[in-house]
């Protein structure tokens, strides 16, 4: 019996599989996942997590770094990254990250 035979078998018994995809200390996301997720899974987990999130590989690493939040585009004086979060901003799911970015925080919103 090969893996999806047993994870199929496993599903045909009332078990169901879920994968957790979990930004430190901010939040967990939970999704369900069929047997044929499990080939994903093996390959590429972090390519896997990013499709069970709805965005490419790269956005879901850079949503994993920002812990969740989307922040400001602006650069400052400075010429440094703005680090404010935008207004909506905090503890958001990888695609809403994505439609965030290039946002900017209540200070730079008024000044482009």
């Amino acid at each position: 019996m090969d893996i999806n035979e047993i994870v199929q078998r496993l599903i045909d018994e009332g078990i169901s599989l879920s994968l957790n995809i979990e930004v430190p200390e901010v939040a967990r996301y939970s999704f369900a996942v069929g047997p044929e997720f499990i080939h994903l899974l093996l390959e590429d987990p972090v390519a896997a997590r990013a499709h069970l999130a709805g965005v490419d590989k790269y956005d879901y690493l850079n949503w994993l770094r920002d812990r969740a939040n989307v922040y400001c585009a602006a650069t400052t004086r400075k010429g440094r990254r703005c680090r404010m979060v935008v207004n909506s901003g905090h503890t958001v799911d990888a695609k809403r990250w994505v439609e965030l970015q290039g946002a900017f925080c209540e200070i730079h919103d008024s000044n482009v």
